[in-house]
């Protein structure tokens, strides 16, 4: 028997590389960002990035980034996504998630992953949710890897529609995501 353990939703792209300007845009290693310290100019960090994609999975525009510090590991990109699966389009290649940040701050959102017909045969559409792990490859988000995630949807953003505020939570409330339930689309 196989227990899920309850994980935040979550998109996150790992950069690690030279951090560069050019032609007015901060780079690392090859990923365009929204306005990078400029101590930070001309050495090797790591990124936090969340992505924003295309429809086709490629990044879109700047790409707004969380943490960033002084490089320890070796220059790549690494995803870990963990998400409600909207699609899985075996024709086109492309999973469709959506992600409820556990954060007030920042709203729900969708990202589009490539993967090989092999990964997408792995997803069950039975899936509530899904953890990935992939990496960057030109300008498209490529999975690697996938598997059934118990993700719950937080309850502020549970029935939310674009355009509308989250629903308020009680300050010090406690949340029911601890009992397991099933979530369809």
């Amino acid at each position: 028997m196989t227990v899920l353990v309850s994980q935040a939703h979550k998109a996150v792209l790992l950069v690690t590389g030279w951090a560069t300007r050019q032609d007015g845009r901060d780079l690392v290693a090859g990923v365009c960002l929204r306005s990078l310290p400029e101590k930070f100019q001309g050495t090797r960090v790591t990124v936090r990035v969340f992505p924003s994609t295309s429809i086709r999975g490629s990044l879109s525009g700047s790409q707004p980034f969380g943490h960033v510090r002084s490089a320890r590991e070796p220059n790549g990109q690494t995803l870990e996504v963990i998400a409600r699966l909207i699609r899985a389009d075996v024709a086109d290649n492309l999973l469709l998630l959506q992600i409820f940040p556990s954060q007030n701050t920042t709203l729900p959102f969708k990202i589009s992953v490539r993967a090989t017909t092999e990964v997408i045969r792995q997803v069950d559409p039975g899936w509530s949710a899904l953890r990935l792990t992939g990496s960057l490859i030109s300008d498209l988000l490529v999975a690697d890897r996938v598997e059934q995630a118990y993700a719950p949807i937080p309850e502020r953003w549970e029935g939310w529609v674009r355009g509308r505020p989250p629903r308020p939570q009680p300050m010090g409330s406690a949340s029911e995501d601890s009992a397991p339930r099933l979530v369809t689309s």
